[in-house]
């Protein structure tokens, strides 16, 4: 017997349950490494296992195979593109290897295929939301499945279609046939329930304490369940009462249950019923439940993986075979393409029925697999009638309460499934989605640097050149005598038509607003309601004076620029607007209408500009615009704008008084003349770095193409180099091959 399990760790384990001493006859068993590997890029969600094949899916949105006989991976199924929920294998009775492979998704989505080799035969999507659960009936014929869209699918294998779709009033997690085919199961929050198979009629239901995380079914019409109580519970589902229990299995919440006896083809009396149980505890054990009627048994067998397991399948590695009506060995089927050998080795496409025929349960798989050919009718192939009433579904599911919103999520979040986008990244649409962004960041490169291109802008450094040449050698002197005169005149020429608004900035370099203490040194509740705050100690240095509040405190405002400028055009002087120059939202949330400056300036150090005590705060925006600092050391703040157009090779006078001191610490000033675009004042780096960022992309894009040519590499989504399509593969394989 061999078991696979899988983790929140990417781990896939592999497990063969031996006896503990093969000579003796003792029950006690082991359970023997076989391996254990990151096979996915993410957490695994779910494992299915059929005689040697094994399969696991993830979060990867991909299906990785196994060969459990010889321990070695045979390689990964990339049609899905979402997080793989459900696996499930179906092998008709007389094969040791199986026949295809269902798979599932979180987008709804049902993919079927053949199982040597692994091919896709049909992909559909039964449901408008993530499917939880796949089941198979044992005839291989049908199969159900439930949805986050709190709804119940049949799926036609024969077809490849679904046939019955209806509400069953609640998301049901788990769905499962029996052994017999003739009742199925739903498992919904701490609900389980017994169902007919013929009409969904509801036989029973049962409640666990907890909710329910796995379902398996066993003889006798025992229904196995583990979840969130830590208990394997045996349901006898014919009466819906509990046959027994083993309390406390595992130290958390069960994940996975399976059913299996210690030798292939035995009688069932004459062994052990063995369950084995995975735990999000990281252990595996085996349980003889028979002696659960009882007492609680110790496990015969346990693993520790040390990790946090997720599912968990088992099967026989070795199946004894069956004989048909004429005392032969059935021999296994092989078919490629619009192939087909027969029981009695004939290979003509017209012989498809007799095959069909003989094969019986299998003529489904034929019809899969074989290409449609003219004149040759296929039998018709069903087991019940899918015109059920949808309604009739309805009443036996009954109406459940239904999830909040936000359960639903935080259940999601707890169990690791929330949607997300894990692109597999061939050649193809990396060098695609390179030449994409070159495509797109090209364009809106040269666009954006042209419009920063038609930004006219004149830029004027003043500091230097507005001192007298008497003080050239000793700045800070001049710009701290009071009676030196600070005005000064500065001419600059329009080289291009400027249209208005025309902005005015002053530009400082060198100035750091952003410095930990000078930040700090501000009372926005005192802005906002006066002299009623009285808290002030954050405006150190500048909180108060001769014992009397500063209003506005602190260094910001106490270090308000003061420069000023005129300007005239000709013999006519530009009018500057100076309002609705600040943010509105600091003019109307930040600083107070009845807040008026008090003690302001009144200090023997002189900072800055004075402010008139007779205009509220929120109509100062000079004041406004300085104290909302700047993150660099470089920076401009709006003086006003010109509202008038200024016409190439105009000349402006600009009549400024030099007041604020920037000598003392190195800094610089400028007076800026801008216009603006759609895309704000002049700024070519945006542009440029587009540009950048577009030519290296197409750059990446043909280098990438060139090694591509030169040195191709097989791609994951080519089936015809995966393992499983190579002649070593079958021949190690012999008679079970097919």
């Amino acid at each position: 017997m061999s078991l696979i399990a899988g983790s929140y760790e990417k781990f896939i384990w592999g497990f063969k349950l031996r006896p503990l001493n093969p000579s003796s006859d003792s029950q006690s068993l082991t359970l023997t490494p076989l391996f254990s590997y990151p096979s996915h890029l993410s957490s695994i969600t779910t494992v299915a296992t059929a005689g040697s094949a094994a399969a696991s899916g993830g979060t990867d949105d991909t299906i990785h195979l196994y060969d459990m006989s010889s321990a070695t991976s045979l390689g990964s199924l990339h049609d899905h593109s979402a997080t793989v929920t459900s696996l499930s294998f179906f092998t008709p009775p007389h094969l040791s290897f199986p026949l295809n492979l269902i798979s599932a998704d979180a987008d709804g989505s049902l993919c079927i295929y053949e199982a040597d080799p692994f091919v896709l035969l049909k992909s559909l999507k039964p449901h408008r939301k993530a499917i939880n659960d796949v089941s198979l009936h044992p005839s291989g014929k049908l199969a159900l499945t439930v949805g986050k869209d709190e709804c119940l699918a049949m799926i036609n294998l024969v077809r490849g279609k679904r046939s019955f779709y209806c509400r069953v009033g609640k998301e049901a997690s788990l769905v499962s046939y029996d052994f017999s085919g003739e009742k199925f199961y739903m498992a919904m929050e701490e609900k389980v329930m017994v169902h007919e198979a013929e009409d969904a009629k509801l036989l029973c239901e049962f409640e666990n304490s907890k909710r329910v995380l796995c379902v398996e079914p066993g003889e006798n019409g025992v229904l196995f369940t583990g979840g969130e109580d830590r208990s394997i519970t045996a349901w006898d589902t014919n009466s819906g009462k509990v046959a027994y229990r083993i309390e406390d299995a595992h130290s958390t919440r069960v994940k996975g249950i399976v059913t299996l006896t210690s030798k292939a083809g035995a009688v069932a009396n004459e062994d052990p019923y063995l369950v084995a149980s995975a735990s999000s505890d990281g252990v595996i054990r085996v349980w003889d439940v028979r002696m659960a009627v009882n007492e609680k048994p110790n496990p015969l067998a346990e693993a520790n993986t040390k990790s946090r397991l997720t599912c968990l399948a088992g099967s026989s590695l070795k199946y004894e075979r069956e004989l048909d009506s004429s005392n032969r060995v059935v021999k296994n089927q092989t078919w490629t393409g619009d192939r087909i050998e027969d029981l009695s080795g004939k290979t003509e496409e017209a012989e498809v029925c007799v095959a069909a025929e003989q094969l019986g349960r299998e003529c489904w798989v034929l019809v899969l697999a074989v290409k449609d050919e003219p004149g040759v009718e296929l039998p018709e192939l069903s087991w019940f009638s899918a015109e059920a009433s949808a309604s009739t579904v309805s009443r036996g599911a009954q109406s459940i309460p239904r999830q909040t919103r936000r359960q639903k999520a935080f259940y999601q979040f707890q169990q690791q499934s929330l949607p997300a986008c894990k692109p597999v990244l061939t050649p193809a649409w990396v060098i695609t989605t390179f030449l994409l962004i070159g495509a797109i960041f090209i364009p809106a490169g040269l666009i954006t640097l042209n419009v920063s291109q038609n930004v006219v802008e004149i830029v004027d450094q003043y500091d230097a050149e507005c001192v007298p040449e008497a003080f050239k050698s000793n700045k800070v002197a001049y710009i701290k005598d009071n009676l030196i005169p600070k005005n000064c005149s500065r001419y600059l020429k329009v080289y291009k038509d400027m249209k208005a608004p025309i902005y005015i900035y002053y530009q400082l370099d060198n100035y750091y607003q952003n410095h930990r203490r000078y930040v700090k040194s501000r009372s926005d509740q005192q802005l906002l309601h006066g002299l009623g705050h009285n808290d002030t100690s954050s405006c150190q240095p500048e909180e108060s004076n001769k014992d009397l509040p500063i209003v506005p405190c602190g260094l910001i405002a106490w270090s308000l620029f003061n420069d000023t400028y005129t300007f005239i055009r000709g013999r006519s002087e530009l009018k500057v607007n100076r309002k609705d120059i600040a943010w509105k939202s600091d003019r109307d949330h930040k600083f107070g209408k009845h807040v008026y400056p008090f003690n302001f300036q009144n200090g023997t150090l002189i900072g800055g500009a004075k402010l008139d005590p007779k205009i509220p705060l929120s109509d100062q925006e000079d004041l406004i615009v300085w104290m909302r600092t700047a993150a660099l050391p470089s920076f401009r703040k709006l003086y006003g704008r010109i509202e008038e157009d200024l016409d190439a090779d105009d000349v402006l006078v600009v009549n400024l008084t030099n007041n604020y001191n920037t000598y003392s610490f190195g800094g610089k000033k400028k007076l800026i003349l801008s216009t603006s675009s759609w895309l704000g004042g002049k700024n070519d780096f945006l542009g440029l770095a587009y540009t950048f960022v577009g030519s290296t992309s197409i750059f990446i894009s043909v280098v990438f193409l060139l090694l591509h040519v030169k040195y191709p590499r097989p791609s994951a989504m080519e089936r015809t180099y995966l393992s499983w399509n190579k002649k070593t593969i079958s021949s190690r394989r012999g008679d079970d091959t097919f």
